[in-house]
């Protein structure tokens, strides 16, 4: 019996290794490019010296707390941060508070396809990178496990 436990755990171990893969941000390195398909009502944010990319589903509590909170983040910066919140999702099916975030330095990109997700490889959301002027990452993780003070932190070190 024993080994035919041993033996599932390790056919199961070995099925869901070729499956998982990280995200594809590491600190300091440049983010994959990636081309805009379509901004959420042709809001596109100013350019900033500093970029925050979340990656969202807009039905998601938690992707709609995080996306308020950085907002509230950037409105109180004293230097202005461009704010890119990216989802699969159709524009009309967007909730209305994810559009609330909307304005001069924040938008909703529609990544129709789902390869920008690919791309970095994104596994849950919420998922947040921020990035300087040259693409560097200088931080990424769940933007719900920051707050102000250490977001003030990373940017002010740079």
């Amino acid at each position: 019996m024993r080994r035919i436990i041993f033996a599932a755990a390790v056919i199961f171990a070995l099925l869901t290794v070729g499956e998982a893969s990280a995200q594809r941000i590491a600190n300091g390195e440049k983010i994959p490019k990636f081309k805009a398909e379509h901004w959420l009502e042709d809001i596109i944010p100013e350019d900033a010296d500093y970029t925050y990319i979340e990656f969202i589903r807009s039905s998601s509590m938690p992707c709609i707390e995080s996306c308020h909170k950085m907002k509230r983040h950037a409105d109180n910066s004293e230097r202005p941060m461009r704010m890119i919140f990216i989802t699969r999702e159709e524009p009309c099916r967007i909730h209305h508070s994810i559009r609330e975030c909307l304005g001069r330095y924040a938008g909703v990109l529609i990544d129709d396809s789902g390869r920008i997700f690919e791309e970095f490889g994104i596994q849950y959301v919420p998922f947040g990178v921020i990035i300087d002027r040259k693409r560097h990452a200088i931080w990424f993780g769940n933007p719900l496990t920051t707050d102000n003070a250490y977001l003030k932190k990373i940017i002010e070190e740079e």
